[in-house]
């Protein structure tokens, strides 16, 4: 089973690293679990095709903060809910599940969808604050020999290279 993250990034990671903690970032769809019969080349295919499809998107902080996670213990800063980040949730979201891919928490997802960056310790995206994302970037869970008890490794990013809109 694959178990998957996507998101926009902000500060730049490096495909293939591994980190016990993601640099921030902004949360396109949450975790999703692929069942073992959908290879993980197939379901990188479908997402760098979709992504394709989509230009840069501009992200602006509200200045709300609110907590996420399995235990809402999570704290992210709230973030403008642009047409297009919201049209790119749901498209990940449909290919995700014409994928047979299941979401860790369903509540966040389409209509409970709210656009979040996550802080990463040194950097936060407080009120006001503007990014044009230009890259989703594809995060694996997983477990390593490194120390760390759960990682998570850079596994794919996809330029956002489509026509404005």
């Amino acid at each position: 089973m694959s178990r998957f993250l996507f998101v926009l990034e902000i500060a730049p990671v490096i495909v293939n690293a591994f980190y016990a903690k993601l640099p921030l970032h902004c949360t396109l769809l949450q975790w999703t679990n692929f069942p073992p019969e959908f290879p993980r080349r197939s379901i990188l295919h479908h997402i760098e095709s979709l992504c394709a499809h989509y230009a840069p998107i501009k992200l602006v902080s509200i200045g709300s903060a609110s907590n996420f996670g399995p235990a809402e213990k999570t704290f992210v800063h709230l973030v403008h809910p642009d047409g297009k980040l919201v049209r790119l949730h749901n498209d990940l979201l449909y290919t995700g599940s014409c994928l047979s891919g299941t979401l860790e928490t369903p509540r966040w997802a389409g209509k409970g969808y709210r656009p979040h960056v996550t802080p990463d310790g040194e950097t936060n995206f407080g009120f006001g604050k503007r990014h044009t994302a230009e890259r989703v970037y594809v995060v694996e869970r997983v477990v390593v020999d490194t120390g760390i008890r759960e990682s998570k490794q850079i596994v794919a990013r996809f330029d956002l290279s489509g026509p404005s809109s």
